[in-house]
């Protein structure tokens, strides 16, 4: 119902070591796995042809549900760069749909274990600033901009 309706839906793999979880491992989601502060695979995450890309994981400064702080680690914590990284480019252009908003993110993803595609980190570590300024280059020149 949420992709019809032109969600974007972000999801962790899960941490079992195991097969990619639901909801991340149905079509059209952007499955999530885990990487460590050196673009190291996080050992606990899921794995699977339904792994899209990797974000940090790894030692997350995050809340918790006392109200405190933690440092936790996840394939949680790594969808949450994803979702930040998926606001980002659809604030460069509102008109881009979820497909287009993946395909930006997977496209400009770094690759961090093996070429191309792989099952542990997808098309790589998701890249903020490479997916922003993909969109700049196409952009910038549209509304006569020069760097």
């Amino acid at each position: 119902y949420a992709q019809a309706k032109g969600c974007l839906l972000v999801a962790s793999v899960g941490n079992e070591g195991g097969d990619v979880g639901y909801p991340a491992a149905l079509p059209g989601v952007i499955g999530v796995a885990a990487t460590n502060n050196q673009d190291n695979l996080w050992p606990y995450g899921n794995r699977g042809p339904e792994v899209d890309v990797a974000a940090p994981g790894d030692g997350i400064f995050s809340t918790n549900a006392t109200g405190g702080y933690s440092i936790l680690s996840g394939t949680s914590m790594a969808a949450a760069h994803v979702s930040g990284v998926a606001s980002l480019v659809w604030s460069m252009d509102s008109s881009l749909t979820a497909v287009e908003v993946t395909q930006v993110i997977t496209q400009t993803a770094k690759d961090v274990w093996q070429s191309g595609r792989d099952d542990y980190t997808g098309w790589g570590r998701v890249n903020a600033a490479t997916a922003v300024q993909s969109l700049l280059k196409v952009y910038l020149p549209i509304i006569g901009w020069k760097p």
